[in-house]
């Protein structure tokens, strides 16, 4: 989080909708590292509000665009 808020607070990058940001962890429990990459822009590749999104997926981890076991899930 101090990465984040150094990185918002740093004029050169500003406010975060202006870029994207890539966040990577490495390691496990009190081992764990995250790191935080800023970077320019790029087109989103799949228009996502045609999509049903599979919160179980999301919460697990996985791809939450994936449409196995969709039948499954209760609609909101």
């Amino acid at each position: 989080m101090k990465s984040m808020s150094d990185l918002f607070a740093n004029e050169d990058y500003g406010d975060p909708l202006g870029y994207d940001i890539t966040i990577s962890r490495t390691g496990k429990g009190m081992d764990t590292i995250y790191g935080l990459v800023p970077s320019p822009p790029k087109p989103l590749t799949a228009t996502y509000e045609d999509k049903s999104i599979n919160w179980n997926n999301w919460i697990d981890g996985e791809d939450p665009l994936s449409e196995e076991n969709l039948s499954a899930l209760p609609s909101f």
